[in-house]
C-alpha cells in the first residue's frame, strides 16, 4: 500500500526547494515520513486488542524509515523483528503473527498438534489505523516539509 505525498502552493516555496537543493531534500525527507508514521503507529498500537497475551505485539508496532540510493524514501509500519514476550510459558514473535491477528485465518489441520484449528476471526488493526489516519499523516508531512524546507533555505541565504 503505497502513498505519495504531492505539494502545491506557491511560487515563494517552490523557489526555496530549488535554493536549497536536491542532496537537502534527501535529508528532509526521512524526517517528514518519520512525522507522518506516529499517528499510525499510536492508533495501530492503541486497536491491538491484549486478548490473554503477553503485549508483545502491541510493543512491536514501529516505523522504520529508508532511504534507498535511488533518492526514493518509504516508511514501513509493523512489528519489528526484535521484540519477543512469553505467553503460557513459550516465546513470542509478534513478527511471526501480526499478519495472523491482523487479517485472521481459515480453518486447517495443524500436522504437529494433530488437530483441526477452527481458524481465528480477523482483529485488524494495522490497515485500520492506516486508513483512519491517512488524512491526519499526510497534513502532519506536508506541514512538516515546509518547515523543513524553510529551514532549510534559511540556512542556505
Amino acid at each position: 500500500m503505497a502513498e505519495r505525498l504531492t505539494i502545491t502552493g506557491q511560487k515563494e516555496f517552490c523557489d526555496a526547494i530549488q535554493k536549497v537543493g536536491e542532496k537537502t531534500v534527501t535529508t528532509i525527507l526521512p524526517k517528514v515520513c518519520r512525522a507522518m508514521t506516529k499517528p499510525i503507529v499510536a492508533d495501530a498500537r492503541k486497536r491491538v486488542s491484549p486478548i490473554k497475551q503477553s503485549g508483545a505485539l502491541r510493543k512491536s508496532i514501529k516505523a522504520k524509515v529508508k532511504t534507498y540510493r535511488s533518492g526514493i524514501t518509504v516508511a514501513v509500519i509493523g512489528p519489528d523483528t526484535t521484540t519477543e514476550g512469553i505467553y503460557k510459558g513459550k516465546l513470542v514473535r509478534p513478527k511471526n503473527t501480526a499478519h495472523l491477528v491482523d487479517l485472521g485465518t481459515k480453518r486447517h489441520f495443524q500436522p504437529k498438534r494433530r488437530i483441526q484449528h477452527p481458524g481465528a476471526k480477523p482483529r485488524p488493526f494495522l490497515r485500520v489505523a492506516f486508513n483512519t489516519n491517512r488524512d491526519t499523516a499526510l497534513a502532519i508531512g506536508q506541514k512538516t516539509f515546509k518547515s523543513e524546507v524553510d529551514k532549510a533555505a534559511r540556512k542556505a541565504a
